[in-house]
């Protein structure tokens, strides 16, 4: 298509000007290249300015003539003594178009990941935001084939929740590259399915644990990622898939959380806007136990943290998806099945 508009343009007397002779400060980036990689233009472009005048002088050899690109900076047509001149601007045209081409073509950025941790010579591994730590697990469910094992280090839950909900074995599965937590979608009677897994070490004390991960989509569950060892020691991040859930009020939230410790130390939490595409792209959730704080990150940059009612005694690590129905908290259960995707899971932990 381009092709035969520079054909047609020299067919009636006109000049296609490389990109190259048009002002820097004029032309984005992308369309002063003439080559196909950048914006998948095969053909250089210049604006063009076409031009009839009337004047006793001879007439050009062509009644168009293409132009360099000046303007008048007070309109787009202008007339003189001795005749008019009629300039016609294809430049406004052309630059939108390029800009569209161009957008397209340029990857969005890939979101941030906090620095992986070496091992010292001592064996240990220290965080740079605080925290040293003797251990170090990680899952990359990404090099895992469709159907395989859930790898070593983890537990598929399978256990009711009262008669609210049920973690059940068959909801957890590995499928394209991601570790899969499923809420089965349309249920109708109590308890709803859900899907679990716990780290086999359950003596976890002081945890720098980032968990990359795509949210659910569907409305009506609760994707979590949590420190667990009652209901008086526990440290979350937590996703409500329903805009509608009373504690999102309209509006879709992370929710970082840590759990009551006691009568004299209340729950203590924040919701902030989730990541750019949370449900469809993948993004680093993190959270940095340690005594007497609680950092949440956020593709590796710090969100929020908190000094109240910090756990304080070991348990194990827990990644869930489910509902139970609660208008206040999760809703649902969803209409169709919701998935919690992860991708990976990189922990550095200290025991006791």
């Amino acid at each position: 298509m381009i092709a035969m508009w520079a054909k047609r343009r020299l067919e009636d007397g006109l000049s296609l000007l490389p990109c190259r002779q048009r002002k820097a400060d004029r032309l984005p980036k992308c369309y002063k290249k003439t080559r196909l990689p950048e914006c998948g233009w095969g053909t250089q472009i210049a604006s063009i300015t076409l031009t009839h005048q009337h004047s006793s002088s001879p007439p050009p050899s062509s009644p168009f003539q293409a132009q360099d690109q000046t303007r008048p900076p007070h309109s787009p047509t202008s007339y003189t003594s001795t005749g008019f001149i009629v300039i016609m601007r294809f430049s406004t045209f052309i630059t939108a178009a390029v800009l569209a081409v161009c957008a397209s073509a340029i990857p969005a950025p890939l979101p941030q990941r906090s620095a992986k941790i070496a091992v010292s010579k001592s064996g240990a591994y220290t965080v740079p935001e605080g925290g040293t730590y003797s251990n170090r697990m990680t899952w990359d469910f990404s090099k895992l084939a469709d159907g395989a094992k859930i790898p070593d280090g983890l537990r598929v839950s399978g256990y009711p929740v009262s008669n609210t909900h049920l973690f059940v074995v068959q909801n957890t599965f590995i499928k394209g590259g991601y570790l899969n937590l499923k809420v089965d979608g349309g249920q109708t009677a109590m308890p709803y399915k859900a899907a679990e897994v716990v780290t086999s070490v359950t003596n976890i004390k002081y945890a720098s644990v980032r968990t990359v991960a795509i949210f659910t989509e569907n409305p009506g569950v609760c994707n979590g990622i949590f420190f667990y060892k009652n209901d008086n020691q526990e440290t979350d991040i937590e996703w409500l898939s329903d805009a509608a859930s009373q504690s999102n009020a309209g509006k879709r939230q992370v929710w970082f959380a840590n759990q009551s410790t006691g009568p004299k130390s209340p729950k203590a939490y924040k919701s902030v806007p989730p990541p750019a595409n949370a449900t469809s792209t993948e993004h680093e959730y993190r959270i940095d136990w340690l005594p007497g704080v609680v950092r949440f990150f956020v593709d590796g940059v710090k969100t929020w943290e908190t000094q109240q009612s910090v756990p304080s005694v070991p348990g194990p690590w827990v990644f869930n998806n489910w509902a139970n129905g609660d208008k206040g908290w999760s809703a649902g259960p969803p209409l169709k099945d919701a998935i919690f995707k992860i991708k990976g899971i990189d922990m550095y932990y200290n025991t006791a």
